[in-house]
């Protein structure tokens, strides 16, 4: 993600760098004046924050659940149910999780075809929430996993940082935890006892 104030004061000391010698190529000095630099700055900074690549999908799920697929936007609030399911295909890793033991998860209460028709609605429900994002889930008839190439997932951070051999990771292992797994993900009793164990 760019840093913007940065950019800007870059672009505009290139500005004005470029303008100084135009003054002087043409003896046009005191034609531009510093308002204008300022104007033209600003405009290629607006342009830059255009052309820039599409934002890192930020997901916590260590604490407070949060969801944010744009830096510049408020957190997404998602349903109760997409914060369960989406929590449980992240601590399943890159392999995903199978949809009958999602369904036993969040819908165990309830007969297997049913179950599992709940899930397709919440999957349907989901990837409305996450909008854009949702192509990063990855469904089959018997999987759900997620892609999360573009994500940063506290979660997985968290696990990669500690498992290395220098301190300077733990230390920024512990930048990335937020609290209790899933603690204020409301997924049912099934899910609260599997999110307790993991």
């Amino acid at each position: 993600v760019l840093d913007q104030p940065r950019e800007a004061r870059v672009v505009r000391r290139d500005l004005e760098a470029e303008l100084a010698e135009a003054r002087e190529d043409v003896g046009a000095a005191g034609l531009v004046r510093d308002d204008d630099v300022a104007t033209i700055a600003d405009g290629l900074g607006r342009d830059e924050r255009r052309r820039r690549p599409l934002s890192v999908v930020d997901l916590h799920v260590l604490g407070s659940f949060r969801f944010r697929a744009d830096p510049d936007v408020e957190p997404v609030r998602l349903s109760h149910r997409s914060q369960a399911l989406l929590t449980c295909v992240v601590l399943a890793g890159e392999q995903g999780m199978s949809r009958q033991q999602l369904a036993a998860l969040l819908w165990g209460d309830q007969a297997d075809a049913a179950a599992r028709n709940a899930l397709r609605q919440a999957l349907h429900r989901l990837r409305r929430e996450l909008g854009a994002a949702a192509t990063a889930l990855v469904c089959t008839a018997e999987r759900v996993g997620l892609s999360a190439a573009g994500w940063r997932i506290d979660l997985w951070c968290f696990e990669a940082l500690s498992a290395r051999a220098d301190p300077a990771s733990w230390l920024e292992a512990l930048d990335h935890y937020g609290g209790e797994l899933a603690a204020d993900v409301e997924g049912g009793t099934e899910f609260s006892a599997w999110a307790a164990v993991e």
